[in-house]
């Protein structure tokens, strides 16, 4: 399991300013799975502070795991807008 953590997050590795596709990419990995049905997302609620999204993310919370050891802040206000931008669709 640790090893394949491991593969995931070196596959991941980079920045937004140099990889567009980056966030689409860890959200795809990462939350999709239980954050969209059919195309829409679920169990997302956008009008949420970001810092309040941050704290669920990094603690994790009815059953999401904890993804405290992977991603910065940054990081994170980066996916939260990408997840609010699919809402809106």
């Amino acid at each position: 399991m640790i090893l394949m953590l491991l593969f995931i997050t070196s596959a991941i590795a980079g920045t937004v300013e140099e990889d567009k596709s980056l966030v689409p990419r860890v959200f795809n990995t990462y939350c999709s799975s239980c954050h969209i049905d059919e195309g829409k997302m679920k169990d997302f609620i956008s009008e949420h502070e970001n810092s309040s999204m941050i704290e669920k993310i990094r603690s994790g919370e009815s059953g999401m795991p904890t993804y405290s050891w992977l991603f910065t802040d940054e990081d994170l206000v980066s996916l939260i807008d990408y997840m609010r931008e699919i809402d809106k669709k």
